[in-house]
């Protein structure tokens, strides 16, 4: 683990782009990123509790760089979009793809099956066939595979602006089932870890934080991640620290 955030995202294993908002484009296998639940098509909604879907790639840096935390947390929610295209005549998908890193669509032929599925310039292309990739001709190669089968993309999507996405649900909208959840979550741990951690001298994890189920996924990349919620605006987590302490309630 880095002993700054100097390095930060590659240093952690991810990698970001965007102009306002920012979305994480890879992640590498293994890697603290990765371990922590980041995935590609991951949008960038808050750094350290600081809401950041307006700043550039740039400003973000710039921001996650100068936090004090190493690795400073951050909340995303995922904005990958799944398409199954079935193929046209003589085999074809009626889109070609650019060069890059990951690719992208360069253009979509009119009435072609691509453009039925909502497939438009521009998109990444994030996933062929449920592998990732990153290069165009890993992504070509794996949709010349398919043979007159239907083809399966993984896409981001980033022209098409928030407007066209579902809505993240209101704190207030979705206040009661939360609570439902989190106690059902909380229960479900206790009783892992007492069967995990239950013979004597063995210390409990620390319960850090209230949990809560809710759609933006947050987390702090390094320690022991033993189990974590979904939680909106904070950073949620059970962890198995270096000293033993008790478990909190709720």
């Amino acid at each position: 683990m880095p002993a700054t955030n100097q390095g930060w995202p590659e240093s952690f294993g991810f990698k970001i782009s965007g102009t306002g908002p920012c979305y994480i484009l890879w992640v590498q296998e293994g890697s603290s990123a990765a371990v922590a639940g980041l995935r590609p098509g991951d949008e960038v909604l808050e750094i350290e509790g600081q809401p950041v879907s307006s700043l550039g790639c740039e400003a973000l840096l710039g921001l996650a760089r100068r936090c004090s935390n190493v690795p400073p947390s951050i909340g995303v929610v995922s904005r990958l979009h799944h398409v199954d295209i079935p193929p046209g005549p003589r085999g074809c998908f009626g889109f070609e793809l650019a060069s890059g890193s990951p690719p992208r669509v360069a253009n979509v032929s009119p009435d072609s099956p691509a453009a039925a599925c909502g497939v438009e310039p521009g998109d990444y292309v994030l996933e062929v066939n449920g592998m990732p990739v990153m290069l165009r001709e890993a992504a070509a190669a794996l949709v010349g595979s398919c043979h007159g089968r239907s083809l399966r993309l993984g896409l981001l999507q980033p022209q098409r602006g928030a407007g066209t996405r579902d809505p993240i649900p209101s704190a207030d909208s979705v206040h009661q089932e939360r609570k439902q959840k989190a106690q059902e979550f909380n229960k479900k741990v206790r009783l892992s870890l007492g069967q995990a951690y239950g013979a004597p001298g063995i210390p409990c994890p620390k319960w850090f934080g209230e949990c809560s189920i809710q759609p933006l996924r947050c987390s702090r990349m390094g320690g022991m991640l033993l189990a974590w919620s979904q939680g909106w605006g904070a950073d949620y987590g059970l962890w198995c620290p270096r000293e033993g302490s008790e478990l909190l309630g709720e």
